[in-house]
C-alpha cells in the first residue's frame, strides 16, 4: 500500500504532541498484523518503521514504506469493510497515537484522509466495528 502525498503537505513532518489515529489489523488467533505487509502490532508498545523515500510519479509523489493509520474514525469505519477482504482473520479497527517526536506525512484529502509515521502505538480496541 503506498501513501500518496497531498500537494499541500509534501514536507515531512515532526509531532509536537501525540496525534490521535485509528489503524485497521488482520486479527490471527490473538496477535494482531498490518493488513498489506503483514507487520505485527502489540498493544501500548511504540511500532518503528523508516519512511521511506519519496518517489515521483505522473500525476503525484507517494511513499510506499511507512506505518499508515487514517485521521478519523469514519474513514477508519470506511477502510475497515474494504480492509476485511484481504485479512486471514478477522479485521479489528483500533485507536492509535503518532507519539510526539515521530516523523509523519499527513493527507487530508477527503477521499484518502490518512497518515504515514515512523511510529505508532496502538491504544485502544474499537471492538464494535469487529
Amino acid at each position: 500500500m503506498c501513501f500518496a502525498i497531498h500537494p499541500e503537505y509534501q514536507e515531512k513532518l515532526i509531532a509536537k504532541k501525540d496525534i490521535v489515529c485509528y489503524k485497521v489489523l488482520d486479527k490471527i488467533e490473538s496477535r494482531y498484523f498490518g493488513p498489506y505487509q503483514g507487520t505485527e502490532y502489540r498493544f501500548g508498545r511504540v511500532r518503528k518503521s523508516v519512511i521511506g523515500e519519496v518517489d515521483e510519479w505522473k500525476t503525484h509523489k507517494q511513499v510506499g514504506k511507512g506505518l499508515h493509520s487514517y485521521m478519523t474514525l469514519k474513514k477508519a469505519k470506511y477502510r475497515h469493510n474494504d480492509i476485511s477482504y484481504v485479512c486471514d482473520g478477522i479485521a479489528v479497527l483500533f485507536e492509535c497515537v503518532i507519539p510526539k517526536g515521530s516523523e509523519y506525512y499527513k493527507n487530508p484529502d477527503g477521499a484518502k484522509m490518512e497518515y504515514i509515521s515512523n511510529q505508532l502505538i496502538i491504544v485502544k480496541r474499537l471492538s464494535r466495528y469487529e
